[in-house]
């Protein structure tokens, strides 16, 4: 009887045992992904150390899709970790992504005209990768970051980013597409001391909210060249804001660009993106425009969206009417990029179909592929500005999107862009791309009237006088090249 109640203890035992295994391999199944019940606990541990929280001041609200920093700190690893207040977390789950942040307290109000801004003064975008999730509270790692050993630290952050919720956030412009959602922060941490002393002050920084953003680009031709038929993109970001602002100084932005190579109806061959923090002020600049059929333009980096819009059409630009409009329906623009679209077809195919057998088939290959620069997941992260005979140098609040995947250029209409050169030639102010253009339209014209004719003579003799007199008025300077070559020769 012993020997049974043992082997029935050890049974009880084991299947307490497995019970207690699959009830947390279970219940592993329920957890978010990024976090542990660890990591969701000690969410309010670390909001808890400051005696001014007070958890019943952070209601869940399923109608408040916003992102609210609460608290940041920092780690003894030399990390920096961001606390969030996420209203409707409850009910639509949310991911903060990024934040927009710089490390002095240069940015948030009135500067001094006198100030220059170092590259430490402007904001940079970081990643966040999420550590837990409790209730409506949320803590975030910087990513990519390292606490310096100042004795003072700023974290000076515009802005937290979240993922887009199609159906709550508003659409984007055009073609637009949005990869992260805004959200106004505008705090100033300031950061003192070390080890188990750590002192954090918090105040309030002004900030610019974009209530309406469009970016896309303009293709200007620079010609047929001998190594490729070129373009130069001009990457726009057109804005609208419920701020006064007279003129724009200078800008801070962030994107990505990724080269490519395409063969048409092949998917194209990219290299892996490249990221772009760049500071933008109010210089001309101007496209390459030196191939035959090219024409140069000049633009201005920073400006009104009507001062821009004038300036291009002034210069004979022709907008797409559809994009001319949402241009419009913002007060300015940054044109922040610029990248080349080229046709590989150029000069030296002309060449190789000439004197290579065969070599119209590389040409035709080369006329099909094309290379230039994706840009994308833009943001705009800092404007200085005038205004009321101040200067503002202030954090944005916006989303990060990416622009349309075709130029905002008119339509290209062949026969009309043909007649042009043509009337423009008559009239004596064709350039000598458009000279070229006419002669050899004209030339084709006259050839093909020409075939037709003599077609037509066969079964209609009287056309055959008619058609004889065309063919020497199309060949007439042909036979005249072809008589100064025997001449040269000759001599």
């Amino acid at each position: 009887m012993k020997n049974i109640r043992v082997k029935n203890k050890l049974i009880c035992v084991f299947i307490s045992l497995l019970l207690i295994i699959i009830a947390f391999i279970g219940g592993q199944g329920f957890s978010p992904a990024f976090a542990d019940s660890s990591a969701n606990n000690s969410i309010l541990t670390d909001l808890q150390k400051d005696s001014n929280f007070n958890i019943y001041n952070y209601l869940d609200n399923s109608n408040d899709f916003n992102v609210q920093i609460i608290q940041v700190a920092e780690s003894k690893q030399g990390g920096l970790y961001v606390y969030t207040y996420q209203p409707c977390q409850k009910t639509t789950y949310l991911f903060a992504t990024k934040i927009s942040m710089s490390l002095t307290d240069k940015m948030g109000g009135v500067l001094d005209p006198e100030t220059e801004l170092t590259d430490k003064d402007k904001p940079d975008l970081y990643d966040l990768k999420c550590v837990g999730i409790n209730g409506v509270f949320g803590k975030y790692l910087v990513q990519d970051f390292r606490v310096t050993a100042e004795a003072t630290r700023y974290y000076n952050i515009a802005t937290i980013y979240r993922k887009y919720l199609d159906g709550i956030d508003k659409k984007p412009e055009g073609d637009n597409t949005t990869q992260g959602k805004g959200c106004t922060v505008g705090q100033l941490w300031e950061v003192t001391g070390s080890g188990k002393s750590i002192n954090y002050d918090m105040t309030l920084r002004e900030t610019i909210k974009i209530d309406n953003q469009y970016i896309s680009f303009l293709r200007y031709s620079d010609g047929f060249q001998f190594d490729g038929t070129k373009n130069t993109d001009v990457h726009f970001y057109a804005f609208s804001t419920s701020n006064e602002i007279d003129n724009l100084r200078s800008a801070d932005m962030v994107f990505y660009t990724t080269a490519y190579k395409q063969l048409a109806g092949q998917a194209a061959d990219c290299e892996p993106p490249v990221k772009h923090t760049v500071t933008l002020y109010g210089e001309e600049c101007s496209n390459d425009g030196s191939g035959w059929g090219g024409k140069k333009y000049t633009w201005d980096v920073l400006s009104s969206t009507k001062d821009f819009i004038a300036n291009a059409e002034k210069q004979g630009f022709a907008f797409d009417a559809s994009k001319r409009a949402k241009i419009l329906e913002n007060d300015w623009i940054i044109n922040f990029y610029n990248t080349k679209h080229t046709t590989d077809a150029g000069g030296k195919d002309v060449l190789i179909t000439a004197f290579i057998p065969f070599g119209w088939i590389w040409t035709i290959v080369n006329a099909c592929t094309t290379s230039g620069e994706y840009v994308s997941d833009v943001a705009l992260l800092r404007l200085e500005y005038d205004y009321g005979g101040k200067v503002y140098n202030v954090g944005v609040v916006g989303d990060i999107g990416t622009g349309d995947p075709n130029p905002v250029n008119a339509a290209f209409d062949f026969f009309a862009y043909i007649w042009n050169c043509i009337v423009k030639t008559f009239k004596g102010t064709a350039t000598a791309w458009e000279i070229f253009v006419a002669v050899s339209v004209i030339v084709v014209c006259l050839v093909l009237i020409g075939l037709l004719l003599k077609a037509l003579s066969l079964f209609i003799p009287f056309l055959v006088p008619v058609w004889e007199k065309l063919w020497y008025v199309v060949t007439l300077p042909f036979t005249g090249i072809k008589a100064l070559i025997n001449k040269i020769r000759g001599e």
